[in-house]
């Protein structure tokens, strides 16, 4: 069974979200715990300590405001953070039960979901598109003008959410992804980026916090395409529902939700306001993102979080997004999504 368990969570990781891994400091994970007093306190009963997971990158910024309140004290609930690279170890905790509330691309919480038998619930989505088409030069106005050209981005992106929103943008402005367009995939997000600094990568696709050290090391690289906008244009042209390109969100356990429920309020309260705070205060927020090393650098984290789409949104707004953006990857490779469509059990609605 742990040899199954082993090779599926391997698997899955080929579908799943990718734009946070491409900061790997060599701290792999970073726990952030409250204080010493509030710890025993939490142990002998008096507060549950919520358990939270984040991934380094865009998926974890907006936690940051929490995860410093948290550490000063200044939080209704006693929080334990653990911040990680890679999303398998996030994963395997989460089936274990090892978290209360976890930020998590859309999709891999969408696989979780059938993985523990549908013991998590999305509670927000926390961020939008992070995918930029980059160029060195002037040609690409326009999703047409990517017929007959060559597009770069990671290996990582291959068979996940940077591939399938790629081809399903292309395919609803009358573009073959198979023919009008070359697809190639190298190494890294950071070797991507780099290439591009260079200028041997004319035309590529990257996530935040990747695009910013390319526009600022290249004079002549820019952005050409936002792909959450052309995400959103696309749907528009056929009155879908796949309007946003809901890349990130956070779960929470069922458990947690129905034991403490008065502390699932709580956090609820207290993330958004931290998703509030983070779109408000870059500069604040950017030395956050460096302390916690969500992001290695301020000066990086500063350009590239007003970039990243942070987001609250719940309820039914939540649903329609995320269900949509699921319905399209589901399209391109169910495994992506878990094998099956959520069902409404996966959305969480007060």
């Amino acid at each position: 069974m742990k040899k199954i368990t082993t090779i599926v969570l391997a698997l899955t990781l080929a579908l799943v979200v990718v734009a946070s891994a491409a900061c790997k400091p060599d701290n792999p994970t970073l726990d952030i715990s409250q204080t010493e007093s509030q710890s025993s306190a939490a142990s002998s009963g008096e507060r549950y300590t919520v358990k939270a997971a984040a991934l380094r990158g865009p998926t974890g910024v907006s936690m940051l405001k929490l995860m410093e309140d948290s550490e000063k004290g200044a939080t209704a609930n006693p929080y334990e953070f653990s911040i990680y690279s890679d999303p398998t170890d996030v994963s395997a905790k989460i089936i274990n039960g090892e978290f209360d509330v976890a930020a998590l691309p859309t999709n891999l919480a969408a696989v979780l979901y059938q993985k523990t038998n549908k013991k998590i619930k999305i509670v927000a989505l926390d961020t939008l598109g992070v995918l930029y088409l980059l160029e060195n030069g002037e040609a690409v106005k326009s999703v047409a003008d990517l017929k007959g050209k060559t597009v770069t981005m990671a290996v990582a992106g291959q068979g996940a959410t940077p591939e399938f929103a790629l081809k399903y943008i292309l395919g609803q402005n009358g573009l073959d992804p198979e023919k009008d367009v070359t697809i190639e995939y190298r190494g890294e997000h950071s070797d991507v980026a780099a290439l591009a600094v260079s200028g041997e990568v004319k035309i590529c696709l990257l996530p935040e916090p990747n695009v910013t050290p390319v526009l600022s090391g290249n004079a002549s690289a820019r952005v050409a395409l936002d792909i959450t906008k052309e995400w959103k244009s696309a749907a528009e042209k056929t009155g879908s529902p796949q309007g946003e390109l809901a890349m990130s969100c956070i779960v929470a356990t069922q458990d947690f939700i129905s034991a403490h429920n008065t502390e699932f309020d709580a956090f609820m309260a207290e993330y958004k306001a931290s998703c509030e705070y983070v779109t408000s205060n870059p500069d604040d927020t950017a030395a956050l993102a460096e302390k916690f090393t969500v992001i290695p650098k301020a000066a990086v984290a500063k350009k590239a979080i007003p970039n990243c789409n942070i987001v609250y949104i719940d309820g039914a707004d939540m649903q329609a997004r995320a269900a949509g953006y699921l319905e399209v990857l589901y399209g391109f490779a169910p495994a992506s999504v878990g094998g099956e469509l959520p069902d409404e059990q996966f959305y969480y609605k007060k």
